[in-house]
């Protein structure tokens, strides 16, 4: 793993601790996990899920961190299946730079087993870097809202991920902002700073599937709802499901919404049909299985402006408060396929990395050199600013010299 800085806000008090062993064997002390607990800190939680908690360790000797994802503590003893099917999934998937990658696992971890050791990704989830680009954004005085450049990278990204995934004869089934995790890119030194142009690595394999299913394997989609491809395709999980869950993640990321139909036009839909449905203020039926399977994620599209979305595409007026400058055809072309309600002729993973991929690198390339270029702009403006205060302090000091001197000669002639 690369040596990464630990997060500010997650640095621990310089107490002593015992001297670690010494070892030759990284992935030996991942394994064991007595040898784990002599030769890695714990240093933070970095989150929970249905399937487990992630916690942030160090090595003590290295300085490397690692991801570590073990089962939710419950009374019961024996190892978390889901934990090892994810393992055993990303064992079978093999190495890819657009997914994070497993170091090793371990099916006697204590309390209670397996852990998985993962890449550690310093930016945190899709949802999380988002969220920190906006109040970067903000204190910058820039309009909040991600950046074309930016999507462009996502959608690069996780169809180099999905073409290697599928390519392999497997699907995720559960692709979602969540389960897209976001590092620095290689050479990124201003820990400050959140870049524009980051590396999104797809994770969460524990429901990854083979394509076709195997005869006796249920075939209805278990991913989440916010996220799914629609009602008629969950019966029979395909490849194309995760190309649609791919757009619904793009929706969220640029417009910073929920991807599925507003309550009020669910409602509205309903009541025309002569169908129940929950009462509009009330979350906790809205929350229920049922209600969260069959309300329906709908495209919306990146090209129109902030006005033309809510009156059109049913998008709240506010939009978080948010700006919005409407993207380019060209991206939001690509971002259509996505939502082709054909399963059959639907966008394929391969078809991106063989048409949008290479055609947007020369955008990206560019961003990130624009990138770049603003934080060479933005030192080279501190060293100006530097370089003014301290003439204008040499000045006045100067200015302050001369009139005393100007004084002194003045005093001593009204003497004489």
């Amino acid at each position: 793993m690369s040596k990464l800085p630990v997060p500010k806000a997650y640095v621990t008090a310089n107490v002593q601790k015992p001297k670690a062993r010494e070892s030759q064997d990284p992935l030996f002390d991942l394994r064991d996990y007595l040898r784990f607990r002599d030769t890695y800190w714990h240093i933070c939680k970095l989150g929970a899920g249905g399937d487990g908690t992630v916690n942030l360790w160090k090595h003590r000797r290295s300085g490397a961190f690692v991801a570590v994802k073990t089962p939710n503590q419950t009374k019961n003893p024996k190892p978390c299946p889901r934990l090892i099917k994810e393992a055993k999934n990303l064992e079978r998937l093999g190495k890819h730079p657009q997914i994070i990658e497993m170091l090793t696992y371990s099916e006697t971890f204590k309390p209670r087993g397996p852990a998985v050791f993962l890449e550690y990704a310093p930016l945190g989830d899709m949802l999380s870097y988002q969220e920190k680009l906006l109040m970067q954004q903000a204190k910058q005085k820039k309009p909040q809202q991600m950046p074309e450049s930016t999507i462009c990278k996502l959608l690069s990204d996780m169809g180099l991920a999905l073409g290697f995934v599928h390519g392999k004869g497997f699907m995720h089934t559960d692709f979602k902002p969540e389960n897209i995790l976001v590092c620095p890119p290689d050479g990124w030194a201003d820990n400050n700073e959140i870049p524009v142009i980051p590396v999104f690595k797809l994770t969460d394999f524990s429901r990854m599937a083979t394509f076709p299913l195997p005869f006796d394997a249920p075939e209805y989609y278990c991913g989440t709802p916010e996220y799914a491809p629609p009602l008629s395709e969950q019966v029979s999980v395909r490849p194309s499901g995760d190309l649609w869950s791919l757009g619904c993640t793009i929706q969220t990321f640029a417009l910073c919404m929920i991807p599925t139909q507003s309550k009020q036009a669910f409602i509205a839909d309903r009541q025309k049909a002569g169908k129940t449905h929950p009462a509009l203020l009330d979350e906790r039926a809205w929350n229920q299985p049922q209600w969260r399977r069959i309300l329906p994620t709908v495209y919306r599209p990146l090209n129109v402006t902030k006005l033309e979305l809510v009156q059109d595409w049913d998008v709240p007026d506010s939009l978080g408060g948010r700006s919005h400058i409407p993207y380019s055809t060209y991206l939001n072309t690509w971002y259509t396929t996505l939502w082709n309600t054909d399963e059959k002729t639907r966008i394929t993973a391969e078809a991106l990395v063989e048409n949008y991929v290479p055609t947007i690198a020369s955008d990206i390339e560019l961003a990130e050199a624009e990138q770049l270029a603003e934080a060479s702009f933005k030192a080279a403006k501190m060293l100006r600013e530097h370089a003014t205060t301290r003439s204008f302090v040499l000045k006045r000091c100067d200015t302050r010299e001369d009139s005393l001197t100007q004084g002194l000669g003045d005093q001593i002639a009204r003497t004489l």
